[in-house]
């Protein structure tokens, strides 16, 4: 599974600020590998995951109200 993804292409692809994807990383809830610079790089999956979770988290906001 190729990581070829920057934290700025899974923010434009899920549809959701830079600092979400960063975050969600940092809690375990999508997985990042580490590049020679340091930077995260992430795959397709991952993608398709935060894109899941933050649906779920609007069906369930959406509930409360």
């Amino acid at each position: 599974m190729e990581h070829d993804l920057t934290v700025q292409d899974v923010a434009r692809e899920a549809n959701c600020h830079p600092n979400t994807v960063r975050r969600y990383e940092q809690r375990g809830l999508i997985e990042a590998m580490r590049d020679i610079n340091g930077y995260r790089r992430f795959s397709r999956d991952q993608v398709e995951r935060l894109k899941e979770l933050l649906e779920m988290r609007v069906t369930t906001e959406q509930g409360e109200n």
